[in-house]
């Protein structure tokens, strides 16, 4: 009975830590319409991850599965005072091939982050390096940003923030589509990464069975 209940607690921790610890994928959604076909562009084949390095830093990875021609080229971030250390170094910028990064993004808010409410005014920010459409995120590529956790907060203080929307991701694209124009985005609600569901059910299903053991 001992050995049982211990196997419950394990497939128990299993289970929470599916949720808790997996990394998190985040869509966008179009808060400027300078071309309706484009935020459909953005909003279809953009996403960012979230993802916990150790237990003092966080990684957001942004990525542009294409296959429309699209990059993005700004990033920003509102919010995060209390979550995320400002003073973050040029060497936490992970550029992907094709892709280069630096801190500071011109201009210094998300375009049409005032026609929202509440409005987006961004603390921290990021923006590919000239020729900025060629070295921005283009589909294929991604390009991430990690930061330090600012003290006493963790990587589920920074999910549940986003969750929340009292921490937003911004990304200003240009060169969507045939018309090369520029549409700006805010993360949608989560998305849940398949490997988390699968580790949740399987840990579930397992303290379903031990349950049903001890019952028998």
């Amino acid at each position: 009975m001992e050995t049982i209940r211990k196997w419950i607690i394990a497939a128990s921790i299993i289970a929470a830590s599916a949720y808790s610890a997996a990394a998190v994928t985040y869509g966008f959604y179009g808060i400027t319409n300078n071309d309706p076909s484009n935020v459909v562009i953005g909003q279809n084949q953009l996403s960012v991850t979230v993802d916990a390095i150790g237990t003092t830093q966080v990684v957001f990875d942004f990525f542009n599965s294409g296959p429309y021609p699209s990059s993005i080229a700004q990033i920003y971030f509102d919010g995060t005072t209390g979550f995320l250390d400002q003073n973050y170094a040029p060497s936490m910028i992970n550029n992907g091939p094709g892709v280069s990064y630096s801190w500071g993004a011109a201009p210094p808010n998300l375009p049409g982050g005032n026609s929202i409410s509440p409005a987006f005014t961004a603390v921290m920010s990021a923006e590919s390096n000239n020729p900025a459409p060629a070295n921005g995120v283009n589909p294929g590529e991604t390009v991430g940003l990690v930061f330090d956790l600012s003290a006493g907060k963790t990587y589920n203080d920074i999910i549940n923030a986003l969750n929340t929307a009292s921490f937003r991701v911004g990304i200003h694209v240009q060169s969507i589509g045939t018309s090369a124009g520029s549409e700006s985005f805010v993360n949608t609600p989560v998305v849940p990464a398949p490997g988390a569901l699968v580790l949740a059910t399987i840990g579930m299903a397992v303290v379903g069975h031990l349950r049903r053991r001890v019952i028998i």
